[in-house]
């Protein structure tokens, strides 16, 4: 079975939160391109986060048959 759509954007997006951590950090040790890099990463991976918590919020609220997209 496949985990959620949700699920799978939050995993994502905390992923890229930590390659921006690395990239900040780097930035801390050595100054250099790391530290215009280490935001594009955290800005995206904050966007998956808040949209897989959306998305997980709403597969809880709407009944599965409302999930697929077919009217009721």
């Amino acid at each position: 079975m496949r985990p959620p759509r949700g699920l799978t954007m939050v995993l994502l997006g905390l992923v890229l939160f930590g390659i921006a951590g690395l990239l900040i950090l780097a930035d801390l040790v050595e100054h250099d391109i790391s530290e215009a890099l280490g935001f594009l990463p955290l800005i995206l991976g904050a966007f998956l986060v808040v949209e897989g918590l959306l998305a997980l919020w709403r597969a809880r609220r709407l009944p599965p048959e409302r999930m697929e997209g077919r009217p009721k």
